[in-house]
């Protein structure tokens, strides 16, 4: 009876966690969907990385990448920041950030986007 009890507690503990993804798993399952153009998708994936590891600067690129990629620039703008606050050696962010920028027409901050943007 005793082991029966000890059974149900554990699997009472392990059920809960069956299913649940991980912040890699999200990540991955992010960059999937936008290499099929699932943008939207790609972006709740990556808003779920985020929210189970805020300090994953490639979780905040790459929700950036997928916002440009539908010509949400401000927003992708505001994901970069958070990456270079992150991450302020990831030279990839820097060059998005400025072709994020160059569209809007913002040249000057296009070429030398050293700080965060004001929101």
């Amino acid at each position: 009876m005793r082991l029966i009890l000890c059974v149900l507690a554990l699997m009472m503990l392990v059920i809960p966690a069956c299913g649940q993804e991980t912040e890699e798993e999200y990540l991955d399952e992010g960059v999937a969907l936008a290499m099929q153009g699932k943008y939207d998708e790609a972006i709740q994936a990556f808003d779920e990385a985020i929210r189970l590891d805020p300090e994953d600067a490639l979780a905040w690129n790459n929700k950036g990448v997928a916002l440009a990629m539908q010509g949400k620039y401000d927003e992708a703008i505001q994901a970069y920041d958070e990456t270079i606050r992150l991450y302020p050696e990831y030279a990839d962010v820097w060059y998005y950030k400025g072709l994020a920028l160059a569209v809007q027409g913002e040249y000057d901050e296009a070429c030398f986007p050293h700080q965060p943007s004001n929101p």
